[in-house]
C-alpha cells in the first residue's frame, strides 16, 4: 500500500478498490473498520500528551471514529468547540460573528497542531500497523487466496 500525504492526514492509494473487493468476499463492517480504529488510536496516544491543558476537558474529548475508509479521530464538540481554533489557530475573524464580532477581529489564538505533530512522529507505526491487520483481515476472508 503506497501513501500521499493529503491534507493533514495520509492517503492510502487503492484503498477504496481494497475495501470494495474486501466487501465483495463477504468482510463484515467490524473487518473493515478496525484495522483504522486501530490506527487512530495510535494517533490519539501520541497527541494526548501534545494537547494543551488548561481544564483537561479538550484532551477528553479526543475519540477515534470507525469508518470503512481507513481511520478518522474527532476533538471537541459540545464540551469543547475550541478544539479547531486551538488546533489550527484563529488569528482574524473573517466573517460576521454571533455577538459583537466584526470581520477583521483579531483574536490571538497561535495555533497548537497537535494532531499533525502527533501524526508526525507516528506515520510510519500507522500505516504498518494499518498494512498488517488489512493484510490479516484479506487473508481471512472466504474465498482469498494466500
Amino acid at each position: 500500500m503506497g501513501n500521499l500525504e493529503k491534507g493533514s492526514g495520509v492517503y492510502v492509494e487503492g484503498l477504496s478498490t481494497t475495501i470494495k473487493a474486501m466487501q465483495e468476499l463477504g468482510a463484515s463492517r467490524e473487518v473493515l473498520t478496525e484495522p483504522g480504529y486501530q490506527a487512530a488510536m495510535i494517533l490519539i496516544r501520541a497527541a494526548k500528551p501534545l494537547v494543551p491543558v488548561k481544564t483537561g476537558v479538550l484532551v477528553s474529548t479526543l475519540r477515534p471514529r470507525r469508518i470503512q475508509a481507513g481511520a478518522s479521530i474527532q476533538a471537541g464538540g459540545k464540551r469543547a468547540p475550541y478544539a479547531n481554533p486551538i488546533h489550527w489557530g484563529w488569528a482574524v475573524v473573517s466573517y460576521a460573528h454571533k455577538g459583537s464580532l466584526k470581520p477583521g477581529t483579531y483574536r490571538g489564538i497561535m495555533p497548537q497542531p497537535f494532531f499533525s505533530e502527533a501524526l508526525g512522529y507516528t506515520k510510519e507505526e500507522i500505516l504498518n500497523n494499518y498494512e498488517n491487520l488489512m493484510r490479516k483481515a484479506i487473508d481471512n476472508l472466504p474465498g482469498a487466496t494466500k
